[in-house]
């Protein structure tokens, strides 16, 4: 299973990636009969079943966790409330551009168009780090407007994640992405056979009795800010030429 971020890959040359990721069902029937047993799911390049299992979905294996972080994390921290006070949730990056987006990227906290948040007062001012302030209870651009599954929905709306470069097996496949203005063009490239040793990957180099490389059965599907309801494209087929 292969996915990215259109966002990222247009907008930052270290970024030109689609995770390499694949789906499992180490659990078997076994497990996903259980009551709300759950044996399967996605999972990046590089982690496996590590022996054990969850104690909150019956019988699911849990995995490996290989580090650094990439792909993406969470622009979350914790402060003190005044400094002193009770330890709360606040944005560790604010983009102070004047635009709304979904994510940061590493590009912009290096620039200086993304401040760190240093501070947060018990009515919810944030201090940034050039010691600029943040009241969201000033104006209406920090405020939710609108339907919130489209999308970010304050002007100045404050990003979830960071993207980041991916690593290792993860980074199988560099990709390019343009929007045209009404539509996205994509284009993107991996080896026909990976370093991949666990069998994460799908090795395209497999023949056909009379030398040719076989098929390989093929889907796309759209996120889009959809929640679960994704625009799906089944049933293709890969084929390579002959």
């Amino acid at each position: 299973m292969w996915w990215g971020r259109l966002g990222y890959i247009s907008r930052d040359a270290t970024l030109n990636f689609i995770d390499d990721n694949y789906q499992d069902w180490a659990g078997g029937p076994a497990i996903t009969n259980l009551t709300g047993g759950n044996a399967n799911g996605r999972h990046v390049d590089g982690i496996a079943p590590d022996g054990t299992f969850s104690s909150t979905w019956p019988g699911r294996p849990n995995y490996t966790v290989t580090p650094p972080k990439q792909g993406e994390f969470s622009n979350s921290q914790s402060l003190k409330l005044d400094g002193t006070g009770a330890s709360v949730s606040v944005p560790l990056w604010v983009l102070v551009t004047g635009t709304s987006t979904g994510f940061i990227l590493p590009a912009d906290t290096l620039s200086g168009n993304a401040k760190k948040v240093i501070g947060i007062s018990s009515a919810g001012v944030l201090t940034l780090s050039d010691n600029s302030k943040i009241d969201p209870t000033v104006g209406t651009d920090y405020q939710r407007t609108g339907d919130p599954i489209t999308g970010p929905t304050a002007v100045k709306a404050i990003a979830n994640y960071i993207g980041m470069p991916l690593l290792n097996g993860r980074s199988d496949i560099k990709a390019a992405a343009v929007y045209t203005g009404t539509g996205w063009v994509v284009e993107y490239t991996r080896a026909m056979k990976t370093a991949d040793a666990q069998k994460q990957d799908i090795d395209f180099t497999v023949q056909n009795s009379d030398g040719t490389l076989q098929d390989q059965p093929f889907g796309l599907a759209f996120f889009n800010n959809s929640n679960n309801q994704h625009g799906i494209y089944p049933g293709m087929v890969l084929k390579f030429q002959k």
